[in-house]
């Protein structure tokens, strides 16, 4: 495999900025992928020997399509074709776009900005989390007329035209949201679910249920919960389950009761997202309630080497797994498997051993195949197609995605240590999925 060029995860406190990390990458003209991670949030920023090409953090995934859309008066089912051509031709939406003659290069580079400017703000406000570097040369190869100096979106950012109130300077960001809700027992009786309704950003629907009772609270039309998911996952033996998809979002836990007493029974949570874009914050927000299962770290996995390997990828996943292994002791394992289970890639440290890991993928990967057709299908109309998930398990978090296009694999597995953050392995499987938009071809 390819030996991945990658600076070690960095720890950000709230006296500093992960701008401040970001400027200095930016001061060294350097080329590739500046990530940053928490519960909440996730940010990456591309860089082309220190100009910005591209940045997305996960409040608004999708701002660059919805502002092109908008500002050219794009209808649904063109920007849906244009999608579909830039998956069988793997080119930049905004090339397409222009070649369509459905936007300007002006077009797209006001769209650019717009999205770069958004992840900066979150950028910009002191947050505790971490963050890396990915070395990725192939960058060099962005059209410079499409790239912007941080330098120039700050000072722009500081003297704003005039604009309504709610405009606020990148340099003066205020800090990033608490999650909505504290880390209170529920069976506290201090959070009903009316209450967690109102405090959950995004969420359209809660049933939270102790021993028989259950309270529901709901906007609009009552939801049921999907066939099998609980069956899957918190029966299963997870105590936390979150499902992402272009037309919805949904949030299971099992949480602790508030004493020790063994009389006392936990609580079991599900809540339903129709707004994609408070997805992470609302999975910091049930987390925050307190889970049956509470971690205690060991770093022992930080020294441990590669144990296996299965089947052989070709160069560009390669090098790619490895720089997700690169990021820490804390990735235990990245497994390819086939649409009938069977492990056809994947490698993994010792904590985690090949058979363990397929068994546990395979009987999360039934969750990606849910529809979630009563919550906000509006991605899913735009084309955008994508399923991802995470599982908290005895001693991993399970985060698995979707895979689309020709080839031997159908979902992708990241396995992430129980003492890790999630946004470890949120941004493993992003920098994964983003970099490899097709599945691999897997040799035998």
């Amino acid at each position: 495999m390819l030996a991945p060029s990658i600076d070690p995860l960095h720890a950000v406190t709230k006296e500093k900025r992960p701008l401040d990390e970001l400027e200095g990458a930016v001061r060294s003209r350097r080329c590739g992928e500046f990530i940053f991670a928490t519960n909440s949030v996730e940010v990456h920023v591309f860089l082309q020997h220190g100009r910005l090409a591209w940045a997305t953090d996960s409040s608004h995934p999708f701002e660059f399509a919805r502002f092109l859309k908008a500002r050219c008066g794009i209808d649904d089912e063109a920007f849906r074709e244009v999608l579909e051509e830039c998956r069988r031709l793997r080119t930049p939406v905004g090339q397409t776009l222009v070649g369509w003659e459905l936007a300007t290069w002006d077009d797209v580079r006001a769209s650019l900005r717009s999205q770069i400017a958004l992840a900066l703000r979150t950028l910009a406000a002191p947050s505790d989390g971490a963050t890396i570097f990915l070395t990725r040369q192939h960058f060099a190869e962005y059209d410079e007329k499409l790239t912007f100096e941080l330098g120039d979106l700050l000072r722009e950012a500081d003297s704003p035209p005039p604009e309504p109130p709610s405009s606020v300077s990148l340099r003066t960001a205020p800090a990033a949201d608490a999650p909505p809700v504290s880390a209170l027992p529920l069976s506290s009786r201090s959070w009903s679910a009316q209450k967690l309704l109102e405090r959950i950003r995004g969420a359209s629907w809660v049933s939270v249920a102790e021993g028989r009772a259950v309270d529901t609270a709901t906007v609009g039309p009552m939801p049921l919960l999907p066939a099998g998911v609980a069956d899957a996952t918190l029966y299963d033996g997870a105590d936390f389950v979150a499902l992402r998809s272009a037309d919805g979002c949904l949030i299971g836990a099992r949480l602790a009761p508030a004493s020790t007493s063994p009389d006392e029974a936990g609580s079991e949570l599900w809540c339903m997202l129709g707004n994609s874009s408070a997805f992470r914050k609302a999975i910091a927000a049930v987390a925050s309630l307190g889970l049956s299962r509470q971690s205690r770290l060991d770093w022992r996995v930080a020294s441990e080497p590669i144990a296996w390997r299965k089947g052989h990828l070709d160069a560009s996943w390669a090098s790619e797994v490895e720089q997700v292994f690169a990021y820490g002791g804390e990735v235990y394992a990245v497994a390819l498997l086939s649409a009938e289970g069977e492990l056809v890639a994947g490698v993994g440290r010792s904590s985690l051993d090949a058979d363990t890991c397929a068994a546990l993928a395979r009987r999360r990967a039934g969750v990606l195949s849910v529809a979630l057709a009563e919550a906000n299908g509006e991605l899913e109309a735009l084309g955008f197609r994508f399923r991802t998930m995470v599982t908290g398990e005895s001693s991993v978090w399970c985060f698995g995605a979707e895979l689309h296009g020709p080839g031997q694999a159908a979902t992708l597995w990241v396995m992430v240590g129980r003492e890790a953050s999630q946004g470890v392995g949120w941004a493993c499987l992003t920098a994964l999925l983003r970099h490899c938009q097709q599945p691999p071809e897997v040799k035998s």
